[in-house]
């Protein structure tokens, strides 16, 4: 488990990156994860006052025991993020019921969710909370391509 923290102190914004790679990955994907989610952030450094960074390496998604994601749950229960930046939607849980606990703590604490490929110039104007069906859209797609693949191995 990593924290780390970037201080700005230009804004008001609370800004959490949280980087996951499972046991398959290497430390050069986190450091992917990272370049690209600090990228996606760069024009915005004047309304952040802090990005907290939380990464675990060689866990799962399948469940939350992982170090630096129970600090992440923890910071947000305690009001220190309004925005949670993830390279992509897989790197918070798998499956819908994994994500509707997260999307239970985020909504409750109104903490935006951003995933790095996705338009946060847009969504930042508009004030739009990202968790939508398009998220279960995708968290979806991804738990049937697990079911595929795993009915096609018991073949």
């Amino acid at each position: 488990m990593s924290v780390e923290r970037k201080n700005y102190n230009n804004g008001t914004l609370k800004v959490a990156i949280y980087n996951r790679c499972n046991k398959s990955m290497d430390k050069t994907e986190i450091d992917k994860q990272l370049a690209d989610n600090m990228d996606s952030i760069e024009p915005y450094k004047d309304k952040i006052d802090y990005v907290n960074i939380y990464s675990d390496i060689g866990y799962s998604g399948t469940n939350f025991n992982r170090p630096a994601f129970k600090k992440l749950i923890h910071d947000i229960e305690n009001d220190k993020v309004d925005l949670l930046i993830v390279k992509d939607f897989s790197r918070i849980g798998r499956g819908i019921n994994t994500f509707k606990i997260i999307e239970d703590i985020i909504l409750k604490h109104h903490v935006k969710l951003f995933a790095s490929n996705c338009d946060l110039e847009n969504d930042l104007k508009n004030d739009i909370n990202i968790l939508n069906d398009s998220i279960k859209k995708y968290i979806s797609k991804q738990s049937l391509k697990r079911k595929v693949r795993s009915k096609d191995k018991s073949r």
